[in-house]
This record gives structure tokens, C-alpha cells and sequence, in this order.
């Protein structure tokens, strides 16, 4: 009688069920052997059951004909890299990198020797610095700011408050918001770039004999929302798409339930740069959320009270990767995220994508006037005459506190050495006895962001301060940036006493007039991971600044739209132009040109246009009247914003650039 351990292996084993085709039944056999006798092994016969079935299969495929689905080979690919290790999947994804960006090289049809040049190489280290929110794009010297072109957008209201640039939904358009102190929002379209086209022209000398000449041209490319070609007169200045008065609401925008409106003063205005979102904020304590998906929309849709004072600025935060836009809207790195600044002395962290409040943070003891976000969960907010600027670390739940409140120093006439040792100091102005002035910072009231490290501040001094997060004191100081205000005129000074103007003798006529003050930094931008800085006043100019390779030092460029006669060289700080500072004068300017800006400069945007800024630059000033915070200070001038394209730099085919010939000229 046979048992469980003296029966073959091959009896033992467990059959394995086939799933192309099922074994036919077999009955139990009834017949019993003798003893010690063991069955003959049935492995031979299953073998060739098992190839029959498989050929069977085989057959079946060949007999049907039809193609193999494609998740099959989406099944297979992922079965390919699903042993890979760590290293091996970094590897084809940075091999699939490259190839992505081998074929972008070709596709705008660089040849093999340019691409030789460290093409791709370049291009790693740009998105690498990017991802890590490093200073690298260094543009500051291949501008023409002295060839800038300028605009002007009026609508006939109040002083205008506030400029943001925005982007349409699918990255291909450029938008203008606009704000004034008559509760107005408007949406403007900005115009396309003049585009450089190869010209050939064919000229017959007397002899009949045909020359022909190639030169490039600058044509004006065609709008996509009309589908116009822009005219030469008009291509400069934005086109209004939408118009929106918060005192008068257009009866075919209904409000949506819980939205209500500003009542006071708009101050400030924040475009996210997924481009469906602009955020305002009012005196009245409220922050309002306008969808502007489509080219004519401006609709109010959310509204946050949850501020106890004035919204006096608002900030949306940098995508990751320094990528202000993505195709199809699909942003990543929080880009919907948006900072506010308040009188009530503190910022406040908002998510739009859940149209919700996230998080206060405290700190400042006066008012944040304004807040800058970062890439990272972070932002830079200062607080006006606390003299503090604050580095915000919203998920560590920590800040970095950088103190100001130092003295912005000038040489006098003798061109004594600065002493840190101040003798008398009288009317915000310090003095030493050798020449040596300094106007103390009693204001921090403009921040700009440089890169994740570096930052810069404009204070009521008229200083330029460049920050890093690693010291806590400014790593360089550029006094005066926007000149002196004239001194006054003795009419002036005793104007609210009118006997005095009368009275001889006395104190009458051994009147002095008062010293005079610094202009204030009213507007102050950057492009974020770039060289340059841009600040604005009451001066009429916008200036152009540069950042040094070594981030220790701000370079000045001089005006926009000035040509500048006798320009300062890279290696002149700011202190090289004091003296015609010192007599309210406008460094670099030449006599004979007008201002560009007439008004105070409330706000102040640039960014890049075209592929990794081929285009140039483009810049939007917010101007008025008065001042957006108060009326204490009012100048003659017009309501509306100013815009300026900064082409890039010509070059000569001996390599030299055009705008270098010039100057040197």
C-alpha cells in the first residue's frame, strides 16, 4: 500500500491549474496496486499539455489579427523601471532632461557649433539656480536703458496707487492692473514686442546692374486679441479691455453672496501669477479677490475683513523654480499664495486656491507698509518707522530682524572722509564741522526682493539699502539715491505768518532757509534672481541700479529714457555723484531733457519679455498727484501710469555694442 512519503516526487507535487485551457476530468482510478508497487510518473504528459496550451495561444494571436493594445506597452514600460534603484531613475530622468532640451535647441535651429558653446550647459545651470532662488540672470549691462521708450495711460480719475503686471491663463498675453484712490480697477492689454525680421532690398545703378542689401528691421507683430497688426503710432500704449468703479458698479456684474466692495481708498493691488486672480486691498480694512481668467473679465468674487486696519500692501508668492508662469495653469509651488501688510502691524498668509485665511504673523511695532514674497515659504516685510525690516519663516515659525535707523552719509564740498563722529545734528540733518553730511533714516518704507538671501530696502532718506539674510546690518548703503528737494524760498518758509513777510529788520531779515531734504523711495523693484534694480520719486526719473557679481555692492546706470553724456562707469558707487545730487539736480540727466515722470511715482513693476528676456524690459509706473498714503505731499503732474520698453543692447558685427559706440562717442 502506497503512502504519502514512500510516492514519487512528481506524485507529490501539487498541480498547477492551467488558465488558457482547463485539464479534462479524469475519474479516480478504482484499481488498486500491490504492495511496494508504485504509478508511473505523469510529468511527460503534462509537459505536453502545458506546450500544446501555449501553442495554442500563439496561434489564436496569429489568427486574430488585431493589434496590441497600447497599455500594454504602458504596462511594460512601467515594468522595466520597476527595479530600478534611486540612481538609475535620476539618471533617465536627467537623460530625458536632456533630450527635452536638445530637441527645444533644434527646434529654434541653432547649429552644432552653438550648441558646442555650453548651450545645454547653460541652460542646466539657469533652471538649477532657479530651483534654488540664486542671483544668476546678470542683464543689467546688456539693457539700453538710455533708448527706452515711454506711454502714458489716463482714464480721468484720482491718483493712481498702485501697478501689478499680470499673465493670461494660457502664458500668452501680458496684462496691466491699475488702482486709484477713487476706487477704481482697470484692466489693460500690453502691446506685443516689436519683432526683428531679415529685409532684402534691391537697388539698379545707372548701369542697370541690381544690388541687393540685407538689413534687419523692426516690425511690429500682430495682436492675438484682435488679430491686427499694431500701428507704429499706437504700439506702445496698452489697451483698455475692462473697467470697474467700486462706487458705481456696472449693473451687469452682480455681486456674488458675502462679496462687498471697498469704500475707502484702494492703496494697493497684487496680481498671482497663475494669471486668474488680482487681489486689492482698501482704508477700509478689506481685501478684495477679482477673477481675471478671461481677456474682459474683472469680477469681484471674494472678499477677507480680516484685517483691523489699512491693507497697505499685498504680495502674491514666487512659484518654485522662479517660473512666474506655467502652460495650462497648472502652477506648482504655491502660487496662489498671497501676503498682506497692514496698519494694524501685522502680515497675514492667504490661500486663494481654498479662497481661505491661513496663518498672522507678528512682529513689527508700527505699521507694515510693505511685504514681498519669496519663493519658498517665506517673506520680507518692513515696518515703516519700527526702521526693522523682517525675513519671515512661515513653517519654521521664526524671523530674522534686520535693524536700520542709521545715518545716510554724503560728502560735502571739500570732499573731506566721512567721521563716524557727528558733532551737531539738527532737523533729521547731522554734520561734523569738515563737510561731511547725513540725513538719518526715520522711514523703511519700500522692499524688493533680489534672490532667497538678498533683499533691498528705499527709505524716507532717499538710501537704497542692500540686505542679507546672513548679517544683520546693511551690506551697502546708497545715499541720496533720488537727489535733495530744492530748498525753499523764503515765501515759502513764512508763508503761514504773513506778517513776517512784511517785517523789516529783526528776525525778519536774519532768516536762513531751512536745510533741505531727501526725496523719499516711493517705488522700489527688482526681477527676482537678476542685477537689477529699479526705484522711483518725485524727481521724474525712474533710475536703474545694478547689483554686483559679489552681492556687496549697488552700481548706479543712471535714468531711464535719459541718454546719459558722461554715464557712470561700473566701477563709480553713488557717492561719485553727490554733489550734483546735493543741488537738487538729476545725476546723469542732461539739462535740456524733461522729465519723463511728472507726479509722485506710488508704485513701481518690471518684468522680462519674450524667451528668457530677448524682448527687453518692460516697466509700469503708478503716478499721481499725491502721495497714496496722505495728502501732506502734492505736486503738479498728471493721474495714471507711465509705461517704458528697455530694448536690449544692439550689436555691432564687430561684436562691440551699439549703445557702448554711443556713449564713448
Amino acid at each position: 500500500m502506497s503512502s504519502f512519503f514512500t510516492a514519487p516526487a512528481s506524485q507529490r507535487k501539487r498541480k498547477r491549474a492551467d488558465t488558457s485551457q482547463a485539464p479534462p476530468h479524469k475519474p479516480k482510478s478504482t484499481t488498486t496496486s500491490s504492495k511496494g508497487s508504485t504509478r508511473e510518473p505523469q510529468a511527460p504528459k503534462r509537459r505536453q499539455r502545458r506546450d500544446e496550451s501555449i501553442s495554442g495561444s500563439d496561434s489564436e494571436d496569429e489568427v486574430s489579427g488585431r493589434p496590441q493594445d497600447d497599455t500594454v506597452s504602458d504596462h511594460s514600460e512601467e515594468s522595466d523601471h520597476a527595479n530600478e534603484t534611486v540612481a538609475e531613475r535620476r539618471l533617465r530622468l536627467a537623460e530625458q532632461y536632456l533630450e527635452n532640451v536638445r530637441e527645444e535647441v533644434d527646434e529654434v535651429g541653432f547649429d552644432a557649433a552653438e550648441i558646442d558653446r555650453d548651450l545645454i550647459a547653460e541652460r542646466l545651470k539657469e533652471d538649477v539656480a532657479d530651483t534654488k532662488g540664486k542671483l544668476h540672470k546678470l542683464i543689467a549691462d546688456t539693457l539700453d536703458w538710455g533708448h527706452a521708450k515711454s506711454a502714458k495711460m489716463t482714464w480721468g480719475g484720482h491718483a493712481c496707487t498702485g501697478v501689478a503686471r499680470g499673465k493670461s491663463v494660457d502664458g500668452e498675453s501680458d496684462y496691466l492692473y491699475t488702482v486709484s484712490k477713487d476706487n477704481v480697477v482697470v484692466k489693460w492689454e500690453v502691446p506685443k514686442p516689436y519683432v526683428q525680421e531679415l529685409s532684402t532690398h534691391t537697388k539698379c545703378d545707372n548701369d542697370g546692374q541690381a544690388s541687393t542689401t540685407s538689413s534687419l528691421e523692426h516690425i511690429p507683430s500682430t495682436n492675438e486679441a484682435n488679430g491686427r497688426s499694431q500701428s507704429t503710432k499706437r504700439s506702445r500704449t496698452p489697451r483698455k479691455l475692462a473697467h470697474f468703479s467700486c462706487r458705481r458698479p456696472p449693473a451687469s456684474t452682480p455681486l456674488a453672496p458675502g462679496v462687498t466692495l471697498h469704500t475707502g481708498k484702494i492703496l494697493c493691488i497684487a496680481a498671482a501669477p497663475s494669471g486668474k486672480y488680482i487681489a486689492t486691498g482698501g482704508s477700509e480694512k478689506r481685501i478684495v479677490i477679482w477673477s481675471v481668467a478671461l481677456p474682459s473679465e474683472l469680477v469681484p468674487v471674494k472678499t477677507f475683513p480680516h484685517h483691523r486696519d489699512a491693507v497697505l500692501s499685498l504680495s502674491f508668492r514666487i512659484p518654485l523654480g522662479g517660473k512666474t508662469h506655467v502652460n495650462r495653469g497648472n502652477i506648482s509651488g504655491g502660487a496662489n499664495q498671497m501676503y498682506s501688510a497692514s496698519a494694524d502691524r501685522t502680515i497675514k498668509l492667504w490661500d486663494l486656491d481654498a479662497m481661505a485665511y491661513v496663518e498672522t504673523l507678528f512682529g513689527h511695532q508700527d505699521v507694515a507698509v510693505d511685504v514681498v514674497g519669496c519663493a519658498g515659504e517665506t517673506c520680507v516685510s518692513v515696518g515703516a518707522r519700527d526702521r526693522t525690516a523682517r525675513f519671515w519663516k512661515v513653517i519654521e515659525e521664526n524671523q530674522l530682524v534686520f535693524r536700520g535707523g542709521g545715518l545716510a552719509k554724503v560728502k560735502g564740498e571739500d570732499g573731506q572722509i566721512p567721521s563716524p563722529d557727528l558733532a551737531k545734528k539738527s532737523n533729521g540733518v547731522a554734520t561734523n564741522g569738515v563737510g561731511e553730511k547725513g540725513y538719518a533714516e526715520g522711514s523703511i518704507d519700500r522692499v524688493a526682493l533680489v534672490d532667497e538671501e538678498t533683499f533691498v530696502t528705499g527709505s524716507d532718506n532717499g538710501s537704497i539699502s542692500l540686505w542679507n539674510i546672513h548679517k544683520k546690518k546693511a551690506v551697502f548703503v546708497a545715499p541720496l539715491a533720488h537727489g535733495l528737494d530744492p530748498p525753499m524760498s523764503r515765501e515759502e518758509a513764512l508763508a503761514e505768518d504773513a506778517s513776517l513777510l512784511q517785517a523789516k529788520g529783526g528776525a525778519a531779515e536774519k532768516w536762513e532757509p531751512p536745510p533741505q531734504q531727501p526725496r523719499w523711495i516711493t517705488g522700489l523693484a527688482t526681477i527676482p534672481y537678476s542685477d537689477v534694480i529699479l526705484s522711483a520719486s518725485w524727481d521724474g526719473y525712474v533710475r536703474a541700479w545694478k547689483v554686483s557679481e559679489d552681492r556687496r555692492r549697488i552700481v548706479a546706470l543712471g535714468p531711464v529714457a535719459i541718454i546719459n553724456k558722461a554715464p557712470l562707469t561700473n566701477g563709480s558707487t553713488v557717492e561719485a555723484a553727490n554733489d550734483s545730487f546735493a543741488g537738487g539736480s538729476h545725476d546723469g540727466a542732461d539739462a535740456t531733457n524733461s522729465p519723463t515722470l511728472r507726479g509722485i511715482a506710488n508704485d513701481i513693476t518690471v518684468f522680462e519679455r519674450g524667451e528668457r528676456g530677448k524682448d527687453g524690459l518692460y516697466i509700469a509706473v503708478a503716478v499721481g498727484k499725491e502721495h497714496r498714503l496722505g495728502r501732506w505731499k502734492k505736486m503738479s503732474g498728471i493721474n495714471g501710469s507711465v509705461v517704458f520698453e528697455v530694448p536690449l543692447k544692439e550689436r555691432l558685427p564687430n561684436g562691440v555694442e551699439h549703445g557702448d559706440v554711443e556713449q564713448q562717442g
